[in-house]
């Protein structure tokens, strides 16, 4: 081989290797993330108005009070002797700090944030606080204001429910989720429906072998002419 070939493929060598690495990183898509678990949250503030929540997590469970400050609304608790009591959900209820948890049960009617699990094909009251309850994937949790003799109305099977893969275009309109107050460090959105993250397949504009390709050629090209 001539000493002039030998060079050029000694200079090219480190060129050609970068090449091929920006080539197999390529060609792997990027996958889309699993989701996660998941759980139900409905919140009733009355019969006229309620949310219906799906919380995603990447924990095996959480407590009843991180799945509320997971959902992205506004939430006002206080610490009590059975670990946090709710007093404020959004607008509904007492707020912490300017008046007691319990204010609107001073006097008659009393009203006031009643916890619910759904568990065995019905409706609970919660016999543990929220932090002491363990949730887990597909576990629905509730929470009524009211004078605590009401169970929820909604039906727990919808909170979650798969969207279906397509709708009209008359149905496309966007929905505003909740922003959080109190939340703990990221997630779900809320609304808690977990958006599915797109995959990325073949090779983009922004490939590096695209770029990497014709500066290889350009350099072997000019080697190749010395």
């Amino acid at each position: 081989m001539k000493p002039a070939t030998m060079f050029v493929l000694r200079r090219l060598g480190p060129m050609v290797a970068l090449l091929a690495l920006a080539l197999v990183s390529s060609a792997h898509p990027v996958g889309a993330q699993e989701p996660g678990n998941r759980a139900g949250l409905i919140i009733e503030y009355g019969p006229d108005r309620v949310d219906t929540l799906c919380v995603t997590f990447a924990e095996d469970s959480l407590t009843g009070s991180d799945l509320l400050l997971k959902s992205g609304l506004s939430v006002g608790m206080q610490s009590g002797g059975l670990g946090v009591q709710v007093c404020q959900i959004e607008d509904v209820g007492c707020e912490p700090g300017r008046e007691p948890c319990w204010c609107q049960c001073l006097s008659n009617p009393c009203a006031y944030w009643t916890y619910f699990q759904w568990k065995d094909g019905a409706w609970a009251y919660a016999p543990l606080g929220a932090t002491r309850r363990a949730v887990r994937d597909g576990d629905v949790d509730a929470w009524v204001w009211g004078d605590g003799k009401s169970a929820p109305v909604t039906d727990p099977g919808l909170v979650c429910a798969e969207a279906p893969t397509s709708a009209p275009a008359a149905d496309t309109e966007a929905t505003a989720v909740p922003t959080a107050t109190l939340t703990p460090a990221p997630a779900l959105a809320p609304t808690e429906a977990s958006g599915g993250a797109t995959s990325q397949t073949g090779f983009g504009c922004s490939s590096p072998a695209l770029i990497l390709l014709p500066l290889a050629l350009l350099g072997a090209l000019a080697l190749w002419r010395r």
